[in-house]
């Protein structure tokens, strides 16, 4: 999916969780946001990846800001068959500078162009060999500016990785030790990393993830509550709707119902 001109205002200060894998290319302007538990901003020419599952909170948006999104759902990516699919896990919420703004837009123009043509019967193959050559370049041209940059240090490292785990649905809302065992650090000395590098505990962390993807659910699912409660590991429904009003200040079925009646 291709979106020009998308208006970033509107979710200006919420946090949101990302529904697919989604590349952001700034055209003019700036825009600051949150990506996992670090503050990045997007400049003019600069793109930034970002993985399907990752939390983000858009701090700032400026008021000539241009920006094209593409959204890779994951059937697509997975017809994509990129040997360096490495190369997102490493480089997400990192800052790419373009190789070429021309040769993007005209990327996007052909793909817009091949997309709105119905006539054309092979145009879906056409667009995964059109979206796999595009990252394919650009992934080896950020893999040149990326490598040479200083390797970061262990503590980054593990925060990294912890933000990494926290956006899997299989760790939603695990306790504390089930991510420290995987780290392969202890429980405390994971929280001192955590409030050292981003000023939050990693139990902060983890009840933000848990937030993110019961709100998904309850909006973007028909899912009962109790079968929520359970895909995010919580006892029982009563436990998991204390959970949500203590952090949201209303219950999991007033927030569905607010969700229902804006749409």
């Amino acid at each position: 999916m291709i979106i020009e001109d998308s208006n970033l205002k509107e979710i200006e200060g919420e946090d949101v969780r990302s529904e697919s894998c989604i590349i952001f290319h700034c055209i003019s302007g700036s825009l600051c946001l949150i990506v996992g538990s670090e503050k990045i901003t997007i400049k003019t020419g600069q793109v930034v990846y970002l993985l399907k599952g990752q939390m983000l909170k858009i701090l700032y948006v400026s008021g000539s800001l241009q920006v094209t999104l593409l959204l890779i759902f994951e059937p697509f990516l997975q017809c994509l068959d990129l040997k360096n699919y490495y190369f997102f896990r490493k480089n997400s919420g990192r800052i790419i500078k373009s190789t070429s703004y021309v040769a993007f837009e005209k990327f996007v123009k052909i793909c817009r162009d091949i997309i709105l043509y119905d006539k054309d019967s092979e145009k879906k193959e056409v667009i995964l060999l059109l979206v796999k050559a595009y990252l394919t370049g650009l992934s080896h041209f950020a893999n040149e500016t990326t490598d040479s940059k200083k390797p970061k240090n262990a503590n980054e490292r593990v925060m990294k990785e912890f933000i990494a785990l926290l956006s899997s649905p299989s760790a939603i809302h695990m306790p504390l030790d089930y991510f420290a065992r995987i780290l392969n650090i202890s429980p405390k000395h994971l929280s001192f990393i955590s409030r050292y590098s981003t000023g939050f505990n990693a139990l902060h962390w983890i009840d933000q993830y848990t937030i993110l993807e019961a709100k998904s659910l309850l909006s973007n699912s028909d899912l009962v509550i109790y079968d929520i409660a359970t895909r995010l590991h919580f006892s029982n429904q009563s436990v998991f709707g204390r959970f949500f009003k203590r952090h949201t200040g209303i219950t999991p079925s007033a927030f569905r119902k607010e969700r229902q009646e804006m749409t």
